[in-house]
């Protein structure tokens, strides 16, 4: 949403939502960029992943209309789904290549090509000194668990959309996706969530890090209502709980593949 302001008789416009709360419509693509940096991006612009290995650390699926989740070597935790793809993370091995003063986390999710809508109602960041947190509703309160160290709704006021999304004062803070944006044809993602490293502070690089989001929860058309949503990085780097790296290169690169194949059969 947009604002004008008059100013001796020129008409300036601000693209920031001034209020304390913002929904961020993407179903049409396009960047929002939050007041502390963070970046929401869901250009259709083709994923490139050179020569390193897409990693999936987190797959959620639910049963019912919302979902949640986080990254953990603990099974059957929310609506995880199991599986070598949803698996613990060190700080150490966050993507910082990729933009670089950004940690950078892909996002994929799946709906019917009918209801093809999808909410994201919550983002959060916690460290902590293990591998297997299995506390809910979030990590928070867990033994050794230390945040959120990030809070999308929390933290959330402000926004500038460009490129096509649409920010709206009021409300929820909750992020508006689409899962018919994406082709399938090399950009297998739906949203690029880039978080300045700054805004973590000094984090522990042997500390496990853990990326908590839920999904569905604006209801209706936006309900989770078909495979699992998946959080990735593209450099693999530092994992835990994987293969070893000789074999993760080639296992990753068929991944890679088979994960793009899925997408043209899924999205057509």
């Amino acid at each position: 949403m947009k604002t004008k302001l008059y100013l001796c008789g020129v008409m300036l416009w601000f693209g920031a939502v001034a209020n304390a709360t913002v929904t961020i419509d993407l179903t049409a693509g396009g960047i929002a960029t939050l007041s502390n940096g963070v970046i929401l991006d869901a250009t259709a612009a083709a994923t490139s992943v050179g020569t390193g290995v897409i990693d999936s650390f987190d797959r959620i699926q639910g049963n019912t209309t919302t979902e949640s989740g986080y990254n953990t070597d603990a099974n059957n935790v929310l609506d995880n789904k199991g599986g070598i793809f949803t698996h613990s993370l060190l700080v150490s091995g966050l993507d910082t290549t990729t933009k670089p003063g950004y940690y950078t986390f892909l996002l994929d999710i799946n709906q019917t090509g009918d209801l093809p809508l999808l909410s994201l109602d919550q983002i959060q960041f916690y460290t902590a000194t293990t591998g297997t947190v299995n506390h809910t509703p979030t990590p928070a309160g867990g033994s050794g668990v230390t945040g959120p160290i990030y809070d999308f709704v929390a933290s959330t006021t402000t926004a500038v959309c460009t490129n096509g999304a649409v920010c709206t004062a009021g409300g929820a803070n909750v992020i508006k996706l689409n899962y018919s944006l994406n082709s399938g044809s090399g950009n297998g993602f739906d949203m690029f969530l880039y978080v300045p490293v700054g805004l973590l502070g000094s984090l522990n690089q042997s500390s496990f890090f853990y990326l908590y989001s839920a999904f569905g929860g604006l209801g209706g058309v936006y309900s989770t209502n078909d495979g699992f949503e998946e959080w990735a990085r593209i450099n693999a780097t530092g994992q835990v709980g994987v293969p070893e790296p000789v074999t993760s290169g080639l296992i990753g690169t068929g991944l890679i593949s088979l994960f793009l194949l899925r997408r043209r059969a899924q999205k057509g």
